[in-house]
């Protein structure tokens, strides 16, 4: 009965350490985006004088007829509608977080016993910052693997994690 018990208590305990899935983007991380896809338009369209525009997020898919439906000037249309991060690829902090820590204590250890070395990996902080995934252990493989053994290294050491999230990947 004793060890019945304490494993309940260990049970109990482990699960409270499980790991948590990670958040989607923050309002600040969203104005940050939001503000950062306005000034990409900003440098692709140009123009004289910047509209002053609050930003619409819509999907990603849906961009190209937005905008041509638009009835803004070309530059005000392209500053208002901005995809969905998402669907683009721009993930929290707390999503690259998850990501780097897959890539730290499983992948780049997963590709070692596979005999593959890797150069020096960004600090959390360098790859949390970027708002994409900004370094990939599998781009520094290189294309002279053979395919097969490429494929045979992708299923044993897969090169996302699970992803509890909705942000794109890879």
């Amino acid at each position: 009965m004793r060890n019945l018990l304490a494993g309940a208590v260990v049970a109990l305990t482990l699960a409270g350490c499980a790991v948590q899935p990670p958040s989607a983007l923050t309002d600040e991380e969203l104005r940050d985006y939001s503000g950062m896809m306005q000034d990409r338009s900003w440098y692709d369209v140009g123009g004289e004088t910047r509209p002053l525009v609050e930003p619409t997020l819509i999907p990603a898919g849906d961009m190209e007829q937005v905008l041509n439906d638009c009835e803004l000037s070309f530059e005000a249309c392209a500053l208002t509608f901005i995809a969905e991060p998402g669907d683009i690829g721009y993930l929290s902090s707390s999503e690259l977080s998850y990501v780097y820590d897959y890539y730290a204590s499983e992948l780049v250890p997963c590709l070692a016993t596979e005999g593959l070395t890797l150069g020096i990996a960004p600090t959390r902080a360098e790859f949390t910052h970027a708002g994409w995934i900004s370094w990939d252990p599998y781009t520094e493989l290189g294309a002279d693997l053979p395919p097969s053994r490429a494929e045979g290294i992708r299923e044993k050491c897969p090169p996302y994690p699970p992803m509890p999230f909705s942000g794109a990947y890879g």
